[in-house]
């Protein structure tokens, strides 16, 4: 199966791109900011927005109803990314080698990698291990749906290591991220208990710092992206090797000092009517915060 013909008998989203296949019947595509790995069971217009613009079936999780006869009959997901990240997403048109994988993800004998933009410096040799038993529900103040807990909580564990920072030491580093388990908002939770919350996150990100990229670069996306997937899997009395990549998005280079109109309006000192405003802002924070406490009273009351 050549990826031409891939291309050809797949009815693929907007933005989504094909960069690997494998004759077993895998495919590998990256896929775009604001794509769905698979559309919501209740939201039908979330198919347009899907990495295929078809039918899909949520309990065999798998792609299918293609209008085009060359297509095969179901296209299997494999795993998942939020829609807020970019990057390289797995799918398989042979249900034996979509079995054989899953049982590898399951097992988490798949390595992942991640590279995020964080607001923080790091050092050259600066890399380790994050593990932090998380679970799921709102807690301390944040929007994001996971939490630092003990007890009975999940384990999330992370290898982390420094790439580099930004070009003019904005405050700003790419960090590679090796997740070994498969939490949800694990890697998003982990970058902002240890100091280095990811640009752009709008769960646990520096919101005052994510305003402040968003003004000078006008980007608005998460910017954390799954640049590489590598798997082993048995198929046809063979193990199978496979690896997929996806190049660093532009936008990354852009804000770590590849893009000379973002760096200047980055490190441009604000006016004193801007930190006027910025001051202003921060008050009306504070005080919504304080009556939306005193609401919360009352309403308990």
């Amino acid at each position: 199966m050549s990826d031409a013909n891939a291309t050809d008998w797949l009815p693929w989203g907007k933005g989504v791109r094909l960069v690997g296949s494998h004759p077993c019947g895998l495919l590998a595509v990256e896929k775009p900011i604001g794509a769905l790995s698979h559309p919501n069971e209740d939201a039908p217009e979330d198919r347009e927005r899907s990495l295929l613009i078809a039918d899909y079936d949520h309990e065999r999780e798998c792609y299918h109803g293609f209008p085009n006869e060359s297509a095969p009959r179901e296209v299997y997901l494999l795993h998942r990314l939020d829609s807020a990240t970019s990057g390289v997403i797995l799918l398989a048109i042979n249900r034996e080698v979509a079995e054989a994988i899953k049982l590898r993800f399951q097992s988490h004998d798949v390595e992942k990698t991640y590279l995020a933009v964080v607001k923080g410096q790091g050092r050259p040799g600066m890399h380790g291990l994050w593990v932090d038993l998380l679970e799921k529900g709102h807690r301390g103040g944040r929007r994001g749906p996971v939490y630092a807990a003990a007890g009975k909580a999940s384990q999330a564990r992370t290898a982390y290591k420094w790439e580099r920072n930004d070009s003019y030491h904005f405050g700003m580093a790419l960090m590679r991220l090796n997740p070994q388990t498969g939490r949800t908002h694990q890697l998003r939770y982990q970058c902002m208990k240890n100091g280095m919350p990811i640009v752009g996150d709008r769960n646990y990100g520096d919101f005052n710092f994510n305003r402040k990229v968003k003004a000078a670069t006008g980007q608005r996306r998460l910017f954390l992206h799954a640049s590489k997937i590598e798997i082993r899997f048995p198929f046809g009395g063979d193990v199978v090797r496979f690896t997929a990549e996806a190049p660093l998005p532009e936008e990354f280079a852009g804000l770590l000092g590849g893009n000379e109109e973002w760096v200047k309006h980055l490190t441009r000192k604000p006016t004193p009517g801007e930190m006027a405003e910025m001051r202003r802002s921060k008050i009306r924070d504070s005080i919504r915060g304080v009556h939306a406490k005193k609401m919360s009273r009352r309403r308990r009351h």
